[in-house]
């Protein structure tokens, strides 16, 4: 007859916290005898044992999957940026720049699940934004500022280009400040 041993001695032998013993029991891995106490057989539990070393040994012998990675990106002509990189070249969090998105002041594409954004079109918005929040440089009509690793260095003469409504040059004889 078979030695009787107990859920935290089964948990010992194959290497696992007791509660997933039972789990083992009901998916039919092991049986128990129903009792109080040493229910399960010792002699099924080594050979259970030496299942699950043997798949482990099968499985780590594999040669690892060649997992291709897919590149989402909306075209290959143009120098498209993640919202990662995106967040690191601003110097503002990757929810910032999701909100940016879905507010509309930051044109992106979404593709293959993901939101992508045109280098150039960034550099465009990020030039206005901080023409914007900047201050004019002594007498010449011309700003610059950097924003993150971003470095923009734009000249404005009292029309600005980019396409966004309701963006306008900023009136000369007012004062700007820096927000």
């Amino acid at each position: 007859m078979s030695q009787g041993v107990t859920y935290e001695q089964v948990a010992a032998i194959l290497g696992c916290h007791f509660s997933n013993v039972a789990k083992l029991v009901r998916k039919g891995d092991l049986t128990s005898s129903g009792k109080r106490g040493a229910s399960l057989s010792r002699e099924q539990v080594e050979a259970l044992a030496e299942r699950r070393a043997a798949e482990r040994a099968a499985r780590a012998a594999r040669p690892p999957r060649k997992c291709q990675r897919v590149d989402h990106r909306p075209d290959a002509h143009h120098e498209w940026l993640s919202m990662r990189e995106v967040a690191a070249l601003l110097g503002v969090t990757r929810p910032a720049v999701q909100g940016r998105i879905h507010r509309g002041t930051l044109p992106a594409a979404e593709n293959g699940g993901r939101f992508w954004v045109w280098r150039d079109l960034l550099e465009q918005v990020e030039a206005a934004r901080l023409v914007r929040k900047t201050r004019r440089l002594q007498g010449d009509s011309s700003y610059e500022a950097t924003s993150g690793s971003l470095e923009v260095r734009t000249r404005v003469r009292l029309t600005l280009s980019v396409n966004r409504p309701g963006l306008r040059p900023p009136d000369p004889r007012r004062k700007l400040r820096v927000a």
